[in-house]
């Protein structure tokens, strides 16, 4: 009596280990593909400065009549930041990144990756920054370059051009017992350009306070001039409904 071999039909099989290894290596590809696809431009249109949209949540509470002082001169420098927008799919899948970084369960757990890769994974597409650093310049701004998480264009111009270009005064303000300056009203730019534009940051210089909640998480890449990472370690919070980004601790979602 011939003995019985134990062994099953399946991975034994060198054709069939061939043929879970290839399913393997193609799932391991399109996965690879699906994160570093290169995001969809959201400007679509042509730019016209007759056909206006308003940045809503951009302007502080204490911008009122009462605390006005007056409007600031046209040469007062300023030092901004326009915060994109991206796709939803991107949004979501760079806050289920973020928050993978703090759960224990997760093979992102603690994880580090480089800035860039971050941006390119998940920031703004390169045409919608490359559109809205012509249009910066176009008014006279200067754009002094974008956030390796290419969700943030950092620039800089006068209180003059800010009016010009993006329909708001820039007025003192007394609260809190100090002499502050902020934008009396919420900031309008060119309808084609509103699907790829979250928000204008530091229109004035009152303290940061983190909101409640946020919209908007993004590891940073490069150093502000006020000193505060925008890089290693570091990622941006916009509150819901404010008109400031606060610094917060991301569990080092970036590495050099």
């Amino acid at each position: 009596m011939q003995p019985t071999s134990s062994a099953r039909p399946g991975l034994r099989s060198p054709s069939l280990r061939w043929l879970v290894l290839g399913s393997l290596l193609v799932a391991i590809a399109a996965t690879g593909q699906a994160q570093t696809a290169e995001p969809r431009a959201l400007i679509d249109q042509s730019i016209e400065e007759s056909r206006l949209v308003r940045l809503a949540g951009n302007t502080r509470p204490e911008a009122n009549a009462k605390n006005d002082l007056g409007r600031v001169e046209d040469e007062m420098h300023l030092d901004m930041f326009l915060q994109l927008k991206r796709l939803p799919e991107r949004e979501a899948a760079a806050r289920e990144f973020v928050e993978s970084l703090t759960d224990k369960s997760s093979g992102n757990f603690h994880r580090r990756i480089p800035a860039a890769e971050y941006g390119r994974r998940f920031g703004a597409a390169p045409e919608d920054i490359a559109t809205l650093t012509r249009w910066l310049r176009t008014h006279g701004f200067t754009v002094n370059g974008v956030t390796a998480n290419n969700m943030t264009l950092d620039f800089s111009g006068n209180a003059g051009q800010v009016r010009e270009a993006l329909h708001t005064e820039i007025h003192y303000l007394a609260a809190g017992g100090k002499r502050l300056f902020g934008n009396m009203r919420d900031p309008q730019i060119p309808a084609a350009l509103a699907p790829a534009v979250e928000g204008v940051v530091s229109l004035n210089n009152f303290p940061a306070h983190p909101g409640p909640r946020t919209r908007e998480i993004a590891a940073g890449g490069g150093v502000a001039r006020s000193g505060m990472r925008l890089g290693v370690f570091w990622a941006w919070t916009w509150p819901s409904g404010a008109s400031w980004m606060q610094p917060v601790r991301a569990a080092a979602a970036c590495g050099r």
